[in-house]
């Protein structure tokens, strides 16, 4: 066992690529009140085999140091195979992460089936390589592989799993929702649960564009519509941006004229026309309509849609609330305001003060980054009409994040003194520890 500088240790990038986690909350209040039990792996070249979490939450704790155990093994492969065995035993994997182990430990197989070709087959390299892997050697990797993620699937199982979630990653720029539709089946479900969805929507579609039905992240919108995507404020935690940047490089505003067709195109479903939110519309979720760099144009275009189509009430969310003054909206359209912090929350109360329209007005605090001083403003009426608040979910910049609770509650109180109501997103789960003084 060994001291070395914390910044100094690098994570596997096949840990990222399977289990994309950072830590949980558990696990940072168990080092805080306990310290670091035991030690972080590393290879002889400082890069992290096991114990990626516990080396997240010391970084964000400010341990200068941290011990660990220097491995002896410098083959790759069997690097990253221990890897997967320790993640195996130390958390609750999903069918995704599972299934993601499965590539790995395939692209591991078909390498070692080819060096076991290479040695059965006599011949000069350049001949050598025009020699396919045969199917009993791709059957034989696949079912090692499989026995290898220790869940007692079979090696057709494993694949189909791997291919639920290929596709999943493929359709997540342009179908966000869908993509995780598929993943939460194969993660509360099972593996030809998810494969029935992929079937389904693979079958051929008409070219009519239609708005999306969204998951349970979005409850109190049963639809998305996007004929704009993009943005430019640069949020660390922007889940859209992780997406697009993922799949395009890139997440430049860009206006699909096409989709402007979705709403008149879309029917609710029979079964569904009961359903709270169901005629709810969150419009652009993949971008900030209402952001400087837009052109009017685009933004008028939309709008004169959500009139026209007043079958649907419009959910408008964006951090530029001033460019609402601009415009006007048919009764149908709700105008939100994202606040994030204090700055944010100021902007949007002073552009509600402004507001002639009688639309209904939100606020979002998703992420709520920080405490919030709500008694800014003197209004005749309410202030706005919803509140929804929320925590920060992990992307690729940011790890997860709970708001304290007395951050949460002060806004609740507020809420409650001013009659508005409150919505609590899904991703917030603080909640009051109190505990009775001693007697």
């Amino acid at each position: 066992m060994e001291e070395r500088m914390i910044n100094d240790l690098k994570p596997h990038l096949i840990n990222e690529r399977i289990y994309k986690d950072t830590y949980d909350h558990s696990l940072i209040k168990s080092i805080e009140e306990y310290g670091l039990r035991g030690t972080v792996e590393i290879t002889k070249d400082d890069v992290i085999i096991s114990g990626h979490r516990r080396w997240h939450v010391c970084q964000e704790l400010g341990y200068e140091t941290i011990p660990v155990t220097v491995l002896d093994e410098t083959d790759p492969d069997k690097l990253i195979e221990y890897l997967i065995r320790m993640n195996q035993a130390s958390r609750l994997r999903t069918n995704e992460q599972i299934a993601r182990e499965f590539d790995v430990l395939m692209e591991i197989e078909n390498k070692r089936a080819k060096e076991r070709q290479g040695e059965r087959i006599d011949l000069k390299p350049n001949i050598k390589e025009n020699f396919p892997e045969s199917k009993k050697d791709t059957g034989q990797s696949r079912d090692i592989a499989a026995e290898k993620l220790n869940t007692g699937w079979s090696g057709r199982t494993a694949e189909t799993a791997s291919k639920v979630v290929e596709y999943a990653d493929e359709i997540e720029t342009e179908e966000p929702e869908i993509a995780q539709v598929i993943k939460d089946t194969l993660n509360t479900k099972s593996v030809h649960a998810a494969n029935k969805v992929v079937i389904e929507h693979k079958k051929p579609k008409q070219s009519i564009k239609t708005m999306n039905a969204t998951n349970d992240n979005i409850e109190w919108a049963k639809w998305s519509w996007n004929p704009i995507t993009g943005c430019k404020f640069g949020c660390k935690y922007c889940y859209a941006k992780d997406i697009a940047m993922r799949f395009d490089g890139h997440f430049n505003p860009t206006f699909h004229k096409d989709r402007l067709s979705a709403p008149s195109n879309t029917t609710i479903p029979k079964q569904k026309t009961n359903e709270i939110g169901i005629k709810n519309v969150f419009v652009c979720s993949m971008a900030d309509l209402f952001g400087d760099w837009v052109n009017s144009e685009w933004i008028q275009s939309v709008i004169d849609i959500c009139e026209d189509q007043n079958q649907w009430k419009y959910l408008f969310l964006t951090k530029n609330p001033g460019r609402y003054l601009d415009f006007d909206f048919s009764k149908n359209c709700w105008l939100g305001a994202s606040a994030t912090n204090q700055r944010q929350f100021n902007k949007a109360m002073s552009t509600f003060a402004l507001m002639k329209s009688d639309n209904i007005r939100f606020i979002s605090f998703e992420p709520l980054n920080e405490v919030i001083n709500t008694g800014i403003e003197t209004f005749e009426g309410k202030p706005f009409d919803w509140m929804i608040i929320g925590g920060r979910s992990k992307n690729s910049k940011m790890p997860a994040f709970q708001p304290e609770w007395e951050w949460v509650e002060h806004l609740l109180l507020y809420a409650r003194a001013e009659n508005i109501p409150v919505y609590f997103k899904p991703n917030l789960i603080v909640r009051p520890k109190e505990y009775p003084h001693e007697i």
